[in-house]
């Protein structure tokens, strides 16, 4: 079974249309389908970087505004790390 295949069948089977699921199977398959996105874009990173090494892709400078750059990063790890209760100093 291919990874997108096993997302739509965790996705199908979290959303409880096959029946209803107790708290250990719902961790579990909560937990596989966070697996299961996490080796998806693994493989879309290796897939681009294969292309790249290829040839591709060209790079282009260009300028763009570091100030929001960096508070869109901010902003994205300190939700992230609120999310699991920690605090980003």
């Amino acid at each position: 079974m291919s990874l997108t295949g096993a997302r739509i069948v965790l996705r199908i089977r979290l959303e409880k249309a096959v029946g209803a699921l107790n708290s250990n199977q719902e961790e579990l398959l909560n937990a596989a389908r966070g697996d299961t996105e996490r080796l998806l874009r693994i493989q879309n990173e290796l897939l681009d970087l294969a292309h790249l090494a290829e040839g591709g892709a060209g790079f282009h400078r260009a300028r763009f505004a570091r100030r929001e750059l960096l508070q869109a990063v901010v902003k994205e790890t300190t939700d992230k790390a609120a999310a699991r209760n920690l605090n980003v100093v």
